[in-house]
């Protein structure tokens, strides 16, 4: 029988007992694999200048202006010129390794979920998982950038009267907020749709256009347990969050209480130094492990959904109640009888 409580029980048992999994939440993590919490934060806390700041400042790479400077800066000062372009370099190099990792990482969490679900033994580990990762890794990629790009667009359109303005008038503040209210289901059905198309292309092999197709159908058909499980997992998003401030403030509290009884300088530092590294180890620990609780979670629906179990919470609710209705009026009959 389909159940939201079965699914999470079954995606935390398999994330605490196999913890190599973790090594690929860490890096899922960098692409807000986290959840749609994250996806309505970015929204609220979005000012519209945010997005077109940052593709400004990618866009600059490309300007000929900045480029046509090199040679004049080589003739001046070789040396720094060499480690200028050394070290954009290494950067570059640095930032497509990370690139390549995180995809990896998501798309072995759906294949390694799903091989654990259905009780298969081979190819399970964090090697094989990288090596189905990068087989599926331009795909997977493609579908990161288009919804990426896609949420970017609706988050400068949701602040563009506001940006046109340069005010916060009553009139803008209104037209924000339905704005807001208006893409805020297109941008969690988006990030849905997103995930049952990974899923597609790593457990179904489908191609990118293919796997967008059916990942549409797929969440027409199922948008309200699909709905259903995001407010599940948003819940969990907020309640991990609450553990964490709780966690840093435990873990922070002896290590302050320690650097003011120890008035050295030395001491000092040294103590706020463990202390800090302590809180960011706690944080990435359970970040990592979260983001692959997420990912197994929505993999197992997927393959519920597939294997057409699923039945909303809601319609399960009316079913109840339309069963509840028919045996009171039995009873009624009989009684009158």
């Amino acid at each position: 029988m389909f159940s939201y409580r079965k699914i999470l029980k079954q995606s935390l048992k398999i994330t605490w007992h196999n913890k190599y999994l973790w090594f690929f939440g860490l890096f899922a993590t960098f692409l807000g694999a986290g959840g749609e919490y994250q996806i309505i934060n970015k929204i609220v806390e979005n000012n519209g200048s945010t997005a077109l700041n940052g593709l400004g400042r990618f866009v600059a790479i490309f300007n000929p202006k900045l480029w046509s400077n090199i040679g004049p800066y080589f003739a001046e000062d070789p040396r720094g010129a060499s480690i200028s372009i050394i070290l954009l370099l290494l950067a570059l190099a640095i930032f497509i390794f990370l690139v390549i990792l995180t995809v990896s990482s998501q798309v072995a969490l759906v294949d390694q979920a799903k091989k654990l679900y259905n009780n298969e033994k081979k190819d399970l580990g964090i090697s094989k998982g990288m090596v189905i990762g990068q087989s599926h890794f331009w795909p997977v990629l493609g579908i990161n950038i288009l919804v990426k790009f896609i949420i970017a667009c609706i988050f400068f359109l949701i602040t563009l009267p506001i940006i046109l303005t340069a005010s916060t008038s009553w009139l803008t503040i209104i037209i924000y907020v339905v704005l807001f209210l208006i893409f805020i289901p297109v941008v969690i059905g988006l990030s849905l749709i997103a995930k049952y198309a990974i899923a597609y292309i790593v457990i179904k092999k489908n191609k990118f256009v293919e796997a967008i197709d059916n990942a549409f159908k797929l969440f027409s058909k199922n948008w309200v347990i699909s709905l259903e499980m995001a407010f599940i997992l948003i819940l969990i998003n907020i309640l991990v969050g609450f553990t964490i401030l709780i966690a840093m403030f435990a873990i922070a509290a002896p290590f302050v209480i320690l650097s003011l009884i120890f008035a050295n300088y030395t001491i000092f530092w040294l103590v706020t130094f463990l202390g800090f590294a302590i809180l960011i180890l706690a944080v990435i620990w359970l970040g990592s492990m979260l983001t692959a609780f997420l990912i197994n979670s929505w993999t197992k629906l997927f393959l519920e959904l597939l294997d057409r179990k699923g039945v909303s919470k809601i319609k399960r609710l009316k079913d109840k109640e339309k069963n509840t209705q028919k045996k009171i009026k039995k009873k009624r009959t009989k009684k009158n009888k």
